[in-house]
């Protein structure tokens, strides 16, 4: 007679065993997220022996700033709550890592598995919702334009100084009549007690927003739902992710997959912290993205609804329309069309100030680095041929009115840093394009070159904040990704950068390094499996 293993039934000690591991990870891990929230507070209160770990942890990392006297209390408040964001991470991340390898173990039936791991997706949430956004500020910008949207007023036609100067009766003179008008509406906004705050908090006033027109329609609605209310915002970010973590599990199905890899999206520490903790709203792009590949897969393929959705993530974050070159050919010229017609229809409510809508695009696609890493690594190669000679230099104005006081800009020299990002940007083109052109036309190898595709965007950008982390997360729960796994933890290193205000010299190292290497043992493992079902469908 066959043991229940031998007839592939979990044995009942296993299965048990496996489920109180399963939760207690998911006890860890949620009592985590409540930490980091209260760290996040600033109470200045710690738990038995937390002061005695953050203070040794400290002798580490103060060492260099002139006040410290190993004590908490010789440095910020936000030099503490970094190293308590660190230490979240680190025992986050560890228990994220055991439950991944409990789930997949098999001791658990794959629906009760399945349950367990989407009731914590809800619960780590609900969990991360209420709490303080720790190490953010962009939530501040995201209540401030929701504000303007829900009043009727185009985000994008005034910078937050610009308000705040009008307030203060600064050259109110330079506006014209409507413009006037709309100002003081906008300044009535920004001295009420919900909003008050977060102006004078919003990090780089002098550029008008960035945010494409569906984070707008979020931001409206949170606005409309509790003005000015952080928490109504993160809640509607949670519902966004909990839909991408239902969309990964019909992905995974949908591609014959382990439905069960969906935990490494669900449960992952980094997602929880930066989408339902500190409001990025990045599920909504991630979203579409899944959403599109669904509706082109499979037998039933709907182009039109798969050309929308594709829209609507580009209308959060304009990394979806990187993947159109390569789901042209299952999206037809219907679907395209309808690509181009519902991205027109997103913007035209905000086109009525002309270019002026995209000048904040155009500020941080020209002068922001941040977190980089083979874009850092272009850069250090190409220093070399740029010094000894006055750079050749070329100079951009995203001008406010014509007023210094609301003046941006720069003059970007023809350096390392713009020659890195023409030479990042021709070979995204060329990864695109080989994607695009690739003769392999399964299900999976779409979905693997898209994930390439945005892979690639990530490591040769000149900006990669951990929450775009997000963005690559889907893809490798499908493939199983190692690289992905060391960036769940490591991409929590950004935030020593703002222990001085530069990174350290280890971190960026540390942070990828590992990653690539990983990622070079995923591609050809990735390699040899395509080839593997290659065969499968050959064979007779």
């Amino acid at each position: 007679m066959k043991t229940a293993s031998e007839a592939g039934v979990p044995a009942e000690g296993g299965s048990t065993r496996a489920a109180t591991g399963l939760l207690i990870c998911c006890a860890v891990l949620t009592a985590s997220v409540l930490y980091l929230g209260w760290a996040a507070e600033k109470s200045g209160r710690y738990f038995p022996g937390e002061r005695a770990a953050l203070e040794a942890a400290g002798r580490l990392f103060f060492s260099e700033k002139p006040k410290y006297d190993g004590t908490l209390e010789s440095v910020s408040r936000q030099d503490v709550l970094i190293l308590q964001t660190a230490f979240f991470f680190a025992v986050a991340t560890t228990f994220y890592l055991l439950a991944v390898r409990l789930a997949l173990g098999g001791a658990l039936a794959r629906r009760t598995t399945l349950g367990i791991v989407m009731a914590g997706a809800v619960l780590l949430r609900a969990a991360a919702v209420p709490s303080r956004p720790a190490l953010e500020t962009d939530y501040h910008r995201y209540l401030w334009d929701g504000a303007a949207v829900w009043s009727g007023l185009n985000p994008y036609q005034f910078a937050p100084v610009e308000v705040t100067n009008f307030a203060k009766g600064k050259n109110v003179e330079m506006y014209p009549a409507e413009e006037k008008e709309r100002l003081e509406r906008l300044a009535r906004l920004a001295a009420t007690p919900e909003l008050a705050d977060h102006v004078r908090r919003i990090n780089h006033p002098s550029i008008p927003t960035i945010y494409p027109p569906a984070a707008q329609a979020l931001f409206g609605a949170a606005y409309g739902l509790a003005p000015g209310s952080a928490t109504v915002l993160k809640a509607l970010v949670a519902a966004a992710d909990l839909a991408v973590c239902g969309l990964v599990l019909l992905l995974l199905r949908r591609l014959g997959r382990d439905a069960r890899w969906c935990i490494a999206y669900a449960w992952c520490p980094l997602i929880v912290k930066e989408y339902a903790a500190t409001g990025h709203y990045d599920p909504l792009a991630t979203g579409g993205v899944l959403a599109a590949l669904l509706l082109l897969t499979g037998e039933r393929k709907r182009p039109m609804a798969a050309g929308a959705v594709l829209a609507f993530g580009a209308l959060a974050k304009l990394f979806p329309l990187l993947l159109a070159p390569l789901l042209a050919g299952r999206l037809g010229r219907a679907g395209l069309a309808v690509l181009v017609l519902v991205l027109g229809a997103g913007y035209a409510p905000f086109l009525g100030i002309g270019s002026e809508a995209f000048d904040g695009l155009v500020a941080f696609g020209t002068s922001w680095e941040f977190n980089s890493s083979l874009f850092a690594c272009l850069e250090m190669a190409l220093g070399p041929l740029f010094r000894g000679e006055d750079p050749l230099m070329f100079s951009f104005i995203v001008s406010r009115k014509a007023s210094q006081e609301y003046l941006f800009f720069t003059e970007q020299p023809l350096d390392a840093f713009g020659a890195a990002k023409v030479l990042a940007a021709l070979a995204l083109a060329a990864v695109v394009i080989a994607c695009a052109r690739a003769r392999r036309d399964s299900d999976t190898a779409l979905t693997a070159r898209a994930g390439i595709v945005v892979v690639t965007l990530l490591a040769l950008a000149p900006v990669c904040d951990p929450w775009y982390f997000g963005w690559a997360a889907p893809f490798a729960c499908v493939f199983r990704s190692a690289a992905a796994a060391w960036l769940a933890w490591s991409m929590g290193l950004y935030y020593f950068y703002f222990l001085a205000w530069r990174y350290p010299e280890w971190s960026r190292l540390m942070e990828y390094l590992p990653a690539l290497a990983l990622l070079v043992w995923d591609i050809h493992r990735w390699r040899r499996e395509l080839a593997s079902e290659d065969e499968g469908r050959s064979a007779p």
